[in-house]
C-alpha cells in the first residue's frame, strides 16, 4: 500500500512543477522555483525525487494511470489508449517535456521503464536474446513514435495510435498479450 503522505508530497510538488510551466519553458524551472512554489524545503524534494526528469515521469505514470489499467485489465490497447488520452488532456505539459533530450529525459525514462514493464510481464524465465531484442527494437520505436506524436500535435486520436502501437508488436512479444 503506498504511502499516502509521500504521495500527497509528491502531488504537491507534482502541482507546483505543472503550476511552473504554465509560464516557463521546462528549461528555467528548477528545483528551487518547484520548491519555493509549493512551500517545501530542496530537501523534501530531494525526499521524494532524484531530479526534476525523476519527477516529470512520476508525473507521467502517476496521472496517466496506463499501468495501473493494464494491470487490472490486461488489455493493451486500452492501457495505451488511456495513457494517450491523459497525454492529449495534459497536451501543453506533454509539449513541453518531449523536448528535453538527453540520458533522463521523458523519451529515454518511457523507453526504459516499458522494456522493464514488459520483461516483467513477460517473465524473465522466458526471456532469450531474441525476445529481448524484440522487446527493445519495440519499445525504441514506440519512444520515438510517441515524441513525434506529441510534437505533430497528437494526431491522430490516441485510440486509433494505441491500436497502430499494437498492431506493430513483434509476433515473439504480441503472443503475450494476446
Amino acid at each position: 500500500m503506498p504511502d499516502t503522505k509521500n504521495v500527497s508530497t509528491k502531488l504537491m510538488i507534482c502541482e507546483a512543477f505543472e503550476k511552473l510551466l504554465e509560464t516557463n519553458p521546462t528549461s528555467q524551472v528548477t528545483v528551487k522555483k518547484i520548491t519555493d512554489a509549493c512551500s517545501l524545503t530542496r530537501q523534501t524534494f530531494y525526499n521524494n525525487f532524484r531530479d526534476i526528469y525523476d519527477l516529470i515521469f512520476w508525473m507521467h505514470d502517476y496521472k496517466s494511470k496506463g499501468l495501473a489499467s493494464f494491470a487490472e485489465s490486461k488489455d493493451f490497447v486500452e492501457a495505451l489508449t488511456i495513457t494517450l488520452k491523459t497525454m492529449t488532456e495534459r497536451k501543453r505539459i506533454y509539449m513541453q517535456i518531449v523536448k528535453i533530450e538527453g540520458q533522463n529525459s521523458f523519451a529515454s525514462s518511457f523507453l526504459e521503464s516499458r522494456i522493464e514493464f514488459t520483461k516483467n510481464f513477460i517473465g524473465k524465465s522466458r526471456l532469450n536474446d531474441e525476445l529481448l531484442f524484440s522487446i527493445r527494437f519495440y519499445w525504441t520505436g514506440v519512444s520515438a513514435l510517441l515524441i513525434e506524436w506529441v510534437q505533430n500535435n497528437m494526431e491522430p486520436s490516441p485510440e486509433i495510435i494505441a491500436q497502430y502501437f499494437y498492431n506493430c508488436l513483434p509476433p515473439a512479444v504480441k503472443k503475450f498479450y494476446e
